[in-house]
C-alpha cells in the first residue's frame, strides 16, 4: 500500500493529496459516529467476557481509539485496561515510528 502512496505523491497535485486525505478522515469519522455508541460497561464487559482478560494477563494493544465510538473520556480506557490486568499485568502498547 506505501507504494501507492508514494506513486500518488508523486504524480498527484499537492492540493488533489490533500483532498484525498480530508475525505478519507470525514469518511472515516462518518463511519465511526455510525457506530453505536460504546460505554465503560460495554467496554469492559468486552476486555473481560468476549476477550477473556483477566488478572495478570499480558495484553498487547494494537488498536486505533480514533476508530471506536466512545461514549465515555479517551482517557478511561487506560485505566480500565489497569485495572483488568491488574498489577501483575503487562500492558503493551507497539509504537511505529515514521522516518524523517
Amino acid at each position: 500500500m506505501s507504494g501507492l502512496k508514494e506513486i500518488s505523491k508523486a504524480i498527484l497535485p499537492s492540493r488533489v493529496l490533500a483532498a484525498l486525505v480530508h475525505t478519507q478522515r470525514r469518511m472515516t469519522r462518518i463511519r465511526v459516529t455510525s457506530l453505536p455508541v460504546l460505554t465503560e460497561s460495554a467496554f469492559t464487559a468486552i476486555l473481560t467476557n468476549d476477550l477473556g482478560i483477566t488478572d495478570g494477563d499480558t495484553v498487547f494493544i494494537h488498536s486505533s481509539i480514533d476508530h471506536l465510538n466512545l461514549g465515555f473520556p479517551v482517557g478511561n480506557v487506560f485505566s480500565i485496561l489497569q485495572r483488568i490486568a491488574g498489577e501483575r499485568g503487562t500492558l503493551l502498547f507497539p509504537t511505529y515510528p515514521t522516518p524523517n
